[in-house]
């Protein structure tokens, strides 16, 4: 049997089998594929470590509410990113260099960059950046309002955007006809695909290592080069305008499949993926664990990531979704960008030039 994994999407995993564990977290996740209408909670923590000891921390929290059938959807996250461990460690280890006699010139200009670059990392740190997100009408809406939240702390001013909100169309049955096709062809072709559940309690779990995880990974890009065309057809990602790509690039996958799986169970020395689900008191929750982080000669030092994540929902009436302001589309949204960038570049220039000829002066 094969079971589409996961919580409006957040995590797809085949499972295989008829274990009874397997056969009691299939029959509670129907459930929730049965509600009309569910309220969820997302939180968690994301670490990323750039060749650095400190991560570079990231933070979100989100809320929202879906409507199953129609996919009216409003969503509201806030999101924290600390980048100032990892720039105040940056200029410690500078300083030193300078106190120990290895440096040069430069090495005092990025001290001073780094100075005012921590300056905005820690208003971003300390200003959480918050956005919605609504899907009405064949429309997708993000708001704007991080936007200017970013450029006030970059720039110094916000750019004027015009909106409250960035529109994208949505075509409700084609998109979705197309998402079931695809995801009726992987259920078909991975029904040989186990990750083995656990029971302990009401919790039903699975873990892999990494290499087990990268082994799944290579399965499913299998299933998608096996099935490019159809992909390529049902998505409208346009390969078939590519000249021979398609031909050659599922040549050189299954050529160098063997020597690719090497690599990359080299590359990455350690990981993990936990998964966990369970009902309690209505609510079905599912938990993620997972790090990888890659070989330090091949990648250097501390390079990888770690998420934990917990997804909680529930079923609730269908109501209707209060959306106020203004939008702009997508394409008028950066035909708009496009005109700011090439007026401050102008202006820039502009200066850059006066500077120049009163320094002559």
């Amino acid at each position: 049997m094969f079971k589409k994994l996961g919580i409006l999407g957040l995590v797809t995993f085949a499972i295989t089998g008829c274990s009874a564990a397997e056969l009691e977290v299939l029959q509670i996740m129907n459930e929730a594929d049965e509600f009309k209408a569910v309220e969820y909670n997302n939180s968690g923590t994301m670490q990323m470590f750039a060749g650095c000891e400190i991560p570079i921390e990231i933070t979100f929290a989100q809320t929202g509410y879906t409507v199953r059938d129609t996919l009216d959807t409003e969503i509201h996250t806030k999101m924290t990113m600390d980048y100032v461990p990892i720039i105040e460690a940056q200029i410690v280890a500078l300083e030193k260099n300078i106190q120990s006699g290895i440096s040069d010139s430069s090495i005092y200009d990025t001290i001073e960059y780094l100075n005012e670059y921590l300056v905005a990392m820690e208003a971003i740190r300390d200003n959480p950046i918050e956005f919605s997100m609504y899907i009405l009408d064949d429309n997708i809406y993000y708001s704007t309002d991080y936007i200017t939240q970013i450029s006030d702390i970059f720039m110094g001013e916000d750019i004027s955007i015009g909106a409250e909100y960035i529109s994208i169309p949505f075509e409700l049955e084609t998109d979705m006809q197309a998402y079931k096709e695809i995801e009726d062809m992987f259920m078909e072709l991975l029904s040989d695909v186990t990750v083995g559940i656990v029971k302990e309690d009401n919790k039903y779990s699975f873990s892999l290592n990494k290499d087990e995880v990268i082994d799944l990974a290579m399965q499913l890009l299998d299933v998608w080069m096996d099935n490019i065309d159809l992909l390529d057809e049902t998505l409208n990602i346009g390969l078939n305008e590519i000249p021979n790509f398609k031909e050659e690039t599922v040549y050189e996958y299954f050529e160098n499949k063997d020597e690719i799986v090497s690599l990359l169970k080299t590359m990455c020395t350690d990981g993990y993926f936990d998964y966990t689900y369970f009902k309690e008191d209505g609510v079905h929750s599912q938990i993620i664990d997972c790090k990888f982080m890659g070989h330090p000669i091949l990648l250097g030092n501390n390079v990888g990531f770690e998420i934990n994540m917990q997804c909680d929902l529930w079923e609730t009436e269908i109501k209707d979704i209060v959306f106020e302001g203004n939008s702009i589309s997508m394409e008028d949204y950066m035909e708009d960008l496009y005109s700011t960038m090439v007026e401050e570049s102008i202006s820039y220039n502009s200066e850059a030039v006066a500077y120049s000829l009163d320094k002559e002066v």
